[in-house]
């Protein structure tokens, strides 16, 4: 069974982002928190649903950025071994 572990927040990541007209890599970034417009009605409701994250950049500039337009985060540094399978077309299609 794997293991539930919390995201360090001490540490750097690479947040790999994507918008409808790009892919971002947002580089050695620190996770400062998580920011919504909803208050929490209690405490099982989840912060990150409908959420941002805060991040801040090596220079100190702050920005938040959706949660559901991540798709990877990677220790800074690190990369990451992958395979591509399929490359999608421009139109949206395969």
């Amino acid at each position: 069974m794997a293991r539930l572990e919390l995201i360090d927040l001490s540490k750097r990541y690479d947040l790999y982002c994507s918008t409808p007209s790009e892919d971002r890599l947002y580089e050695n970034v620190r996770i400062v928190a998580i920011r919504t417009f909803e208050p929490k009605r209690n405490e099982y409701q989840l912060a990150l649903i409908g959420g941002y994250l805060e991040i801040e950049a090596e220079n100190g500039a702050r920005m938040m950025v959706p949660h559901i337009r991540m798709y990877m985060i990677c220790e800074h540094g690190s990369k990451p071994a992958y395979k591509v399978l399929r490359v999608r077309k421009g139109d949206g299609g395969w």
